[in-house]
This record gives C-alpha cells, structure tokens and sequence, in this order.
C-alpha cells in the first residue's frame, strides 16, 4: 500500500513539473528591445542605442526608422523583456 502511495504522489509531483513548464513556455515576453549602432568619430567608433516597446515588429520597425538614410547606422538584434517597457528610444 506504502509503495502505490508513493508512486501515485511521485506522478502526480511529475505531472505538475510538467504542466508548470508548459505554462511558463507558453507565456510570452511583456517587452522588447532593439539595438541599433551610429558610427561616429573619425575612427566610426560606434555608439549604442535601444528602442522598447511592447510589440517585437514596432520595436524593430522604430529601431530601423531611427537608421533610415543613415549609410552609419547599423541596426541590430531585438531580444524579449521581462518587464513591459513605455515606447522609447534611448542610448
């Protein structure tokens, strides 16, 4: 009786790991930032900044708007936030 008590408390231990995982997989990020680089100075040394926002597509879409004919402007990686930042771009 002991050893099916303790296998039945053992899957149930096992299917609750299992279902917090999925819930944690299935929750997306709250923000996003994107880079983007301006090389400035006589040696194009570059200079970083951010933009955030709360959706991945505007965040980038502003990050390569701030780029837009600028031949020094390089834009960058976007990575998820864990927190849900006001729409801003910054150094």
């Amino acid at each position: 009786m002991l050893i099916k008590g303790m296998t039945v408390f053992l899957i149930l231990v096992f299917a609750t790991g299992i279902h917090a995982q999925h819930d944690y997989a299935q929750a997306g990020p709250k923000g996003w930032s994107c880079q983007y680089r301006i090389l400035e100075g006589p040696r194009l040394t570059p200079r970083l900044y951010n933009c955030y926002g709360r959706s991945l597509n505007s965040t980038r879409a502003r990050a390569k708007a701030r780029c837009s004919g600028n031949p020094y402007c390089i834009p960058g990686a976007c990575w998820p936030l864990e927190h849900a930042p006001r729409t801003s771009c910054e150094r």
